[in-house]
């Protein structure tokens, strides 16, 4: 699984607009990764957009992709509540673990 974890990096928001920021994070992953592992960065910012709304633009895009009962459902299952997290605290958050 770390293998796939870090052949799947993705960078966004502010940050990511600093100069060099995916080769820093690169040389850092270079002395942490298992030797046999090449890293892979996907940058989620689009050309026209600003990447302080990457975050935003990618779960407006989840969410507007609700068009039907079985996409809703999957939608549902992928949100935690307010109300949700009060009940059950940050247990909540043990069904999204990999």
């Amino acid at each position: 699984m770390r293998d796939g974890l870090y052949k799947n990096i993705i960078v966004g928001g502010g940050n990511s607009a600093i100069p060099f920021f995916k080769e820093r994070i690169l040389s850092e992953l270079a002395q942490l990764k298992p030797s046999d592992c090449a890293p892979e960065i996907f940058d989620s910012n689009c050309e026209d957009q600003h990447p302080s709304l990457a975050a935003w633009n990618g779960l407006k895009s989840f969410a507007g992709n609700v068009k039907d009962q079985e996409a809703d459902a999957r939608f549902k299952e992928s949100v935690v509540t307010a109300a949700d997290y009060f009940e059950e605290g940050d247990r909540i958050f043990a069904k999204f673990v990999l």
